[in-house]
């Protein structure tokens, strides 16, 4: 799923640097999900992939909104990007530190953990994949006129 989104970012921001990671998506989505576990747990029960895609679309339009009138440079979006996941880090380990055994579990979720008990959560992520590359099959045209720059457009 995220090389799709990757490969999806990379094609609209003309930008080979653009990935989840630099662009502090996976960042910002972990930060909502630490402070939703600290502040909102409520939420964490319902609907964890909602929190997580809204700390991830909150940190891109931070980065967005920081290098829009540098006309998305990919040099400038690409340090945004690293300036907002380095700060979304920091104060994700903060809450985790600051909150010990309560968030200890999700400190290596961020890491990556690989602990599954069975295929649940691989044939939930392949589903997720399906329908998103479906989606970007279907938005091909609209993406390839993204992926042109302005004298060309």
């Amino acid at each position: 799923v995220l090389g799709l989104s990757g490969l999806l970012l990379q094609r609209v921001l003309r930008n080979p640097l653009a990935e989840p990671s630099t662009l502090g998506i996976s960042a910002g989505a972990q930060l909502a999900m630490t402070a939703a576990s600290v502040y909102a747990p409520f939420l964490m029960e319902r609907s964890q992939g909602a929190i997580a895609f809204a700390g991830g679309t909150a940190a891109v339009l931070l980065v967005l909104s920081l290098t829009w009138r540098r006309g998305l440079e990919p040099v400038s979006v690409v340090l945004a990007g690293m300036m907002v996941a380095l700060t979304a880090s920091a104060i994700s380990a903060a809450l985790i530190l600051a909150n010990g055994d309560y968030l200890f579990s999700l400190f290596i979720w961020g890491g990556g953990s690989l602990v599954q008990q069975d295929w649940g959560p691989a044939i939930a992520l392949s589903t997720r994949l399906a329908v998103g590359a479906g989606a970007a099959l279907l938005l091909l045209r609209p993406l390839t006129i993204l992926g042109l720059d302005d004298a060309s457009a």
